[in-house]
């Protein structure tokens, strides 16, 4: 017998934990850890849980009246005669009776609960948290399906706006203590939001009177708005009543409803969604108060004030305003004097009109430039074109003259890159593309036209043979530019068709913080505008390219070195 009790004890060891899991998932009230069947006070519950409170107004009005003293049946009527000994006999019975009942009204715990629709409510005894709410009581809600952020997969609404939460309940009079429904404006339910701290314990329809009964013993008034925290545990949202259009109808009746909430202090919530509804018996004298409440289907709901908007300072806006302003003054200044020199030799060499062209593109950039700042979508849509298109018509500029110094001074060109080659042999690969690049350009300018050589020749140029001078007229001069132009003017127009920038905010990971940028309707690689900064990127380090690989001509001609440095510090800067 002794050998056997090790191994019943191991058994009922791997018995003990079965038996306490059972336990756990039907939550049998075992205290300090489930007060529900499966309501949303255990773990994993979802259903609602529903409270009911009585008042006995039989009790409260201490019955039905047992007569007045009064009436005799002595010899004569006067008052002043002595009682009889059975008249006394039932005086000394009634009186007995009258302290019976005192005394069993002395007993009963009577409390005077003022609420939301019935305000002379009286509850009698407790009130009691039923097990498991009665088949056909339910309501369950979720957060507002509009203005919802989201912040590490957290909800996120901001504070101090109203927020519709969206309710469903149901009610069902046959299942509930009572014949009809009733208040003190007819048969209404009332239903509300109630938004308690998730550091306050367990989040019931009661935490608004728990407050008031702590405030009132710490001599506390608060003067509260809707959507303060009231006693620093909860927010509740104004009541929402709904009529029933019936009092006494039985079987569910069923009421999807919109609870606006307002939270005015950040904050992280357990929300649930509460109903109260009052019934009465009228042939017994009961009345009954039922609260029913179950957690959102989103428990945690976290509220954030309103993201700061960042934006340029006013006293930045004057000091880039200024600084606009300069530039284009010097901007202008330099175009007013290669118009008035235009016709000098040094600017006709210098092909004049597109020296004019490319400071004009220069002012008209630096105009647009306060589009950086936006402020509506037109500013958004424009900014894109007024400032990409002047600066690809001045990079234009740049390589048409890059390919017209090598144009003109072909032979010498030559002379340079063999004498490189020579010395620097890893070099001339990239000496050679340069050489086939602006070979290409050559032939796209020859479209309708010939390179003519100063002695009237009209026959095609070669890079590498002919005279040492060469004329390219603006005409060829202006193909090779459009060249460059024209897939940013055709990339902005499809951009300003297909996908129009507009306004909006970026916050930061917690949406604290944010600021208004020009957003493309497609924010990934096939975002057209964000093409447009890719080519005039590419157009930049062409040009760097290009500038480098001629930097050996010789010092009359020392345009390259300028070109260079120019376009090196354009990019630096932007």
């Amino acid at each position: 017998m002794m050998m056997m009790m090790p191994s019943i004890l191991s058994a009922i060891a791997l018995l003990l934990p079965a038996l306490a899991l059972v336990d756990i998932v039907e939550g049998l009230g075992i205290p300090g850890t489930s007060h529900t069947v499966s309501g949303y006070d255990t773990e994993g519950g979802d259903e609602p849980i529903c409270w009911r409170g009585r008042s006995d107004l039989a009790a409260l009005t201490g019955g039905t009246s047992s007569g007045t003293d009064g009436g005799g049946d002595g010899d004569g009527g006067g008052g002043s005669e002595v009682p009889s000994r059975k008249q006394r006999q039932l005086r000394l019975q009634q009186r007995t009776e009258q302290r019976q009942r005192q005394r069993s009204m002395n007993t009963i715990q009577a409390t005077p609960w003022d609420n939301k629709l019935y305000k002379s409510f009286i509850l009698t005894g407790e009130v009691d948290l039923l097990p498991q709410c009665p088949r056909g009581l339910y309501i369950e809600g979720d957060v507002p399906t509009s203005d919802v952020e989201i912040v590490r997969d957290d909800v996120m609404l901001r504070t101090g706006e109203f927020h519709d939460y969206n309710v469903r309940l149901s009610i069902d009079v046959d299942v509930m203590g009572g014949d009809y429904v009733f208040s003190d404006e007819g048969p209404r339910i009332a239903v509300q939001i109630i938004l308690c701290q998730v550091d306050q314990g367990l989040c019931t329809p009661f935490v608004h009177e728990h407050a008031n009964d702590r405030l009132k013993v710490s001599n506390i008034t608060e003067n509260l708005a809707t959507g303060d925290r009231h006693g620093n545990t909860h927010v509740h949202s104004p009541a929402v009543f709904i009529t029933l259009p019936d009092p006494s109808a039985g079987g569910p009746q069923v009421f999807d409803v919109a609870v606006p909430t307002r939270v005015n202090d950040p904050g992280s919530f357990f929300a649930i969604t509460a109903y109260q509804v009052f019934t009465a018996d009228g042939e017994s004298m009961q009345q009954y108060r039922y609260d029913v409440s179950n957690a959102l289907n989103t428990r945690l709901v976290t509220y954030q004030d309103p993201a700061q908007i960042l934006s340029v300072t006013k006293t930045m806006q004057i000091v880039v305003a200024v600084l606009i302003g300069l530039s284009v003054a010097v901007l202008a200044y330099i175009l007013f004097q290669t118009i008035k020199y235009r016709k000098t030799r040094v600017m006709q060499l210098s092909q004049a009109p597109f020296l004019v062209m490319s400071r004009i593109a220069a002012i008209a950039a630096t105009l647009c430039t306060f589009l950086f700042n936006p402020k509506t979508d037109m500013y958004c849509r424009l900014r894109d074109p007024l400032v990409l298109i002047p600066l690809q018509i001045i990079y234009a500029v740049m390589i048409g003259r890059l390919w017209r110094i090598s144009v003109v001074i072909s032979p010498l060109l030559t002379i340079a890159i063999d004498k490189d080659k020579d010395n620097n042999g890893p070099r001339h690969w990239s000496s050679m593309i340069c050489r086939k690049f602006f070979s290409g350009l050559t032939k796209v300018s020859q479209i309708g036209d010939k390179i003519s050589c100063r002695g009237g020749s009209a026959k095609r140029h070669s890079l590498s043979k002919g005279p040492l001078r060469s004329k390219v007229t603006n005409f060829q001069l202006g193909k090779v530019v459009l060249l460059f132009t024209i897939p940013q003017i055709v990339i902005q127009i499809l951009a300003l068709v297909l996908q129009p920038s507009q306004l909006a905010v970026t916050y930061n990971n917690d949406l604290s913080v944010g600021r208004t940028v020009c957003s493309p309707q497609d924010t990934n690689a096939s975002s057209l505008s964000v093409w447009g900064w890719y080519i005039l990127l590419l157009f930049f380090l062409l040009i760097l390219f290009l500038a480098y690989e001629s930097r050996m001509l010789p010092s009359l001609f020392n345009e390259t070195p300028a070109i260079f440095n120019t376009v090196l510090t354009s990019i630096i800067v932007i």
